[in-house]
C-alpha cells in the first residue's frame, strides 16, 4: 500500500522509507507547491540548505501538530479533520504492521 508519492531527501536524494524530517513552515503553508523533507543523516549532520528560519519536525511530530491544529479549529470542522487524521494514522499503522512502506 502506498500513496503514489515517493519521498526523497532534498539534500542527498535518498529514498525516505521511515523517519525523516520536514520543514514545518513548508508543510503547513497552503500555497506551497512542495514540502521540504530530509533524511536523518542529512538533518543530524546539517548537510542541507534551506531557508534560515526553518523549523524541522520529524514526520510523526507533524501528525501530532496537525491534530493540535484540528482541535483548535471551529467545532463544525473539527470532527471532520480529526476523522481524516485518524484514518491516516490507522492506515499508516496497519501498513507498517503489515510490512508495507508508505511513501
Amino acid at each position: 500500500m502506498h500513496s503514489g508519492r515517493a519521498l526523497f531527501c532534498k539534500s542527498c536524494k535518498t529514498f525516505l522509507t521511515d523517519l525523516y524530517f520536514s520543514c514545518s513552515q513548508c508543510f503547513f503553508k497552503g500555497d506551497s507547491v512542495s514540502t521540504y523533507e530530509i533524511c536523518c543523516a542529512c538533518y543530524g549532520g546539517k548537510k542541507f540548505t534551506h531557508h534560515g528560519d526553518a523549523i524541522f519536525c520529524h514526520n510523526y511530530s507533524l501528525l501530532s501538530q496537525s491534530r493540535s491544529l484540528a482541535l483548535a479549529a471551529p467545532s463544525e470542522k473539527r470532527s471532520s479533520v480529526l476523522g481524516k487524521i485518524e484514518t491516516i494514522a490507522s492506515v499508516a499503522n496497519f501498513a507498517v504492521n503489515a510490512g508495507c512502506i508508505i511513501m
